[in-house]
């Protein structure tokens, strides 16, 4: 049995908290509220969309924050909310914040955006009769940002801020009824499959986004069979008067059915966060919940 002691460091252990990153949180609010636009634009029209597709890869799974099918092509819209100057150096994305707050390198995004485009196509390619025209788009949040001419002139793509891409959009208040090609009929419904991130939410409010990797509890990391985990974890200081101090998840199954496993706190998850080169390793104390974002 354990002493008061032993108790008190666990129940300390469990009050570890991880707060949001600021830089995640702003790029959210931004998905979210472009989500709600879209939303307005496209309920009375031929336009449709998903956000946050994985599109399946040769060696790993490709984010697009949306997918918007118009009644003949494909719309890959990446959205970005930055400050300051961006442009283009040797082929990385660079920016100069705003408010002297430093340089960031942002890799070979224009690359990468292309690589996503193939990556849908040839996703598509052997599910359907005929792949439609794709097109990707680079939209830039913030009004005052400011874009070099190089950036701008990029081939194969267009960059844009967010009131000229939502121009391309029929207003909210039509009834925009174009016919829709067959093709973007057959491949609504394989976009609307493929699910999205998977979330792991920690205590203290961070929230992160990527593939769940493992967890040591084999049963847990099942996809297929799991829609979402909870976690119960004694944090409050007055726990270290309970008999028994024990981590429990609870387990939402896909057909709606719960289950409970009792843990010890030693248990562990591995998460490939979004961005990362690796994946990292967090406790299961420190996760408060998971949602599943796709099935294999």
């Amino acid at each position: 049995m354990m002493n008061l002691n032993d108790r008190f460091e666990i129940v300390w252990r469990n009050k570890k908290r991880s707060f949001p990153v600021p830089e995640v949180s702003v790029g959210r609010a931004a998905e979210l509220q472009v989500a709600s636009l879209l939303d307005e634009r496209v309920v009375h029209s031929s336009y449709d969309y998903v956000a946050g597709p994985r599109v399946p890869g040769r060696k790993r799974r490709h984010e697009i924050d949306f997918v918007i099918t118009t009644p003949n092509e494909i719309w890959l819209v990446e959205l970005k909310n930055w400050s300051g100057f961006v442009g283009l150096d040797g082929g990385h994305v660079i920016q100069h914040r705003s408010g002297g707050r430093g340089v960031v390198d942002h890799g070979r995004l224009i690359s990468d955006l292309r690589r996503k485009e193939r990556a849908l196509r040839n996703y598509l390619r052997p599910r359907v009769r005929e792949v439609p025209t794709t097109w990707t788009v680079l939209v830039f949040y913030n009004r005052s940002v400011a874009l070099s001419e190089e950036l701008v002139a990029t081939d194969d793509m267009d960059v844009v801020r967010l009131p000229e891409f939502m121009s391309a959009l029929p207003p909210p208040d039509s009834k925009n009824l174009e016919p829709v090609s067959d093709a973007i009929k057959e491949v609504r419904p394989l976009l609307a499959a493929l699910g999205s991130w998977d979330l792991m939410a920690l205590h203290g409010g961070q929230i992160v986004s990527g593939d769940l990797v493992g967890i040591s509890v084999d049963e847990l990391q099942d996809r297929d069979r799991f829609e979402r985990l909870r976690t119960d974890v004694p944090r409050s200081i007055f726990n270290i008067f309970r008999k028994k101090l024990q981590l429990t998840v609870r387990a939402t199954e896909r057909s709606g059915a719960e289950c409970e496993f009792d843990l010890g706190f030693d248990e562990t998850v591995r998460f490939h966060c979004a961005g990362q080169p690796r994946p990292e390793q967090f406790s299961l104390r420190d996760v408060e919940a998971i949602k599943f974002g796709y099935t294999s």
